[in-house]
């Protein structure tokens, strides 16, 4: 439906690779192309996610990563932004640098350079950077765990006529599970009996971006009944690689007991 939003004054497409699972990424792609429009994939949760064989954040002017505490990697805070175009990459390390045109190991003499444009103070710190590092290395086995993780839950969860998951694909790196209970459920019942067996949950998201205060008066009247709907309903799984078979077993035991007792 984004081409149903757009105006003559879009400049821009940013998809949101949401809980991992990828956009029709090829289609925006096209789109944006005909269009004219730059394309900024918002890779936060997709961390390993594929689309067609390739890694998300390939397929427009470039993608951007989020290293916050929660993420699958995380360097304390920051992230990353990577791009295929030469030309940039180098408007990112410019901007990112207070506009400074030559890096320090390129200088003809330490100290001499200009600055060009209006830049910003963002680099990460070589710290943060080890500390990203190192998780990078492991990241492959926490992946296959996480997809490990992901496969039982929707094995396990497959009959419960109360509860709606997401189908299950190699594709998504499963930054979070999130599941869907029944609309004539009260979902915050659930989330705190879940909570008072000692589960885990969380919400990803409690409130549709058009009901924040802001973005009230800028949805120019576009139909948000799905995200609303996802809003009021949805519950994020602990999926990451540190729980196994066993504590998969007994969240959906519980959430089952608590799903036939939910109204009682």
């Amino acid at each position: 439906s984004i081409d149903k939003v757009m105006t003559s004054a879009t400049r821009g497409i940013i998809p949101v690779h949401l809980a991992g699972y990828p956009c029709e990424v090829e289609d925006i792609r096209s789109l944006s192309l005909k269009h004219g429009l730059f394309l900024v994939e918002d890779c936060a949760h997709a961390l390993g996610t594929l689309f067609d064989s390739i890694h998300v954040g390939n397929a427009g002017q470039s993608g951007v990563f989020s290293f916050y505490p929660t993420k699958q990697i995380t360097t304390g805070e920051g992230g990353v932004v990577i791009s295929n175009d030469v030309e940039f990459v180098e408007k990112v390390r410019k901007l990112r640098a207070f506009g400074i045109d030559t890096a320090p190991q390129e200088r003809s003499l330490p100290g001499k350079y200009d600055v060009g444009e209006l830049g910003y103070n963002y680099r990460m710190t070589d710290i943060q950077a080890a500390l990203g590092l190192g998780q990078l290395k492991r990241y492959g086995t926490n992946l296959s765990l996480r997809k490990k993780n992901a496969h039982l839950y929707s094995t396990l969860l497959k009959d419960q006529d109360l509860v709606t998951t997401p189908d299950y694909t190699t594709d998504c790196s499963y930054f979070i599970y999130p599941i869907l209970v029944d609309s004539l459920i009260d979902r915050d019942i659930v989330l705190s009996r879940l909570k008072d067996a000692g589960i885990g949950i969380s919400i990803h998201y409690a409130r549709a971006i058009p009901e924040m205060s802001y973005y009230r008066g800028h949805s120019n009247g576009i139909n948000s009944t799905d995200a609303h709907l996802y809003a009021r309903n949805n519950i994020s799984l602990p999926v990451h690689s540190g729980i196994g078979e066993s504590d998969i077993e007994f969240i959906c035991g519980a959430l089952d007991e608590i799903l036939k007792n939910v109204n009682k």
